[in-house]
């Protein structure tokens, strides 16, 4: 499963870069990409169920649906940043590789690693936006209240 999400980010995603490699082999090696990728696919799953099964409120509307859509993207931003800033920058091991010897490296090197956890952040927003709406179409089936929403998007 590493090796998919690390395909999934590097490569579709571009983040690759082959002078900061040891940067990514950091969160290949950690398991860093399994563990944003199952966040990527449960925050959806979760907010979702939440909404078409806990909710059991008669008169959602569309409005409701967005925010949760809004929610989602939110949740998945944040958390998917932390836990890359977390594996890259965070760490005491990576004290060598983030402060080398040579200081316009280690600069480079630094502001890579920023870098690196944003595009993930991003590039999970819009994979959490696909998931999502995929588990909407799954879930929305199975709801007895909320099976109305979203009325324009489906």
């Amino acid at each position: 499963m590493n090796q998919i999400f690390a395909w999934i980010y590097e490569k579709v995603f571009s983040i690759d870069s082959p002078e900061f490699t040891p940067i990514l082999d950091i969160l290949y090696d950690q398991d860093g990409y399994v563990i944003v990728g199952i966040a990527l696919i449960f925050i959806p799953f979760v907010i979702w169920s939440v909404f078409y099964f806990l909710i059991q409120y008669p008169y959602l509307s569309n409005l409701h649906w967005r925010i949760c859509f809004a929610t989602q993207i939110l949740i998945t931003f944040v958390l998917s940043w932390f836990i890359v800033y977390k594996f890259v920058i965070d760490t005491d091991a990576n004290t060598p590789l983030l402060y080398p010897s040579n200081e316009e490296y280690g600069q480079a090197i630094r502001s890579f690693a920023r870098i690196v956890s944003r595009k993930i952040a991003f590039s999970n927003i819009l994979l959490s936006a696909i998931f999502g709406y995929i588990w909407v179409l799954v879930l929305r089936r199975w709801s007895k209240q909320n099976i109305h929403l979203p009325k324009k998007y489906i």
